[in-house]
């Protein structure tokens, strides 16, 4: 995922696109609390996520480690 995000800084689109991209690759799937709190994470918004234990919330950390890893924060 470090190379795809090293070619999109700047671009949401293009970050959110790099990290749906590898989540499948992970043989992953982004549930719908997942993909609303990833779009909002990458357009540079705060997010709470509060859902049960398995739910996905670790994923969605890794996403808002993109998103900064793109912004190079």
């Amino acid at each position: 995922m470090a190379t795809q995000l090293s070619n999109v800084r700047g671009d949401a689109d293009a970050v959110y696109d790099a990290f749906t991209t590898w989540v499948g690759e992970q043989g992953l799937g982004l549930y719908p609390h997942r993909d609303e709190a990833v779009m909002e994470l990458v357009g540079g918004n705060h997010v709470i996520l509060a859902t049960p234990t398995g739910s996905g919330k670790s994923l969605v950390a890794i996403g808002a480690h993109a998103a900064a890893l793109a912004r190079t924060r």
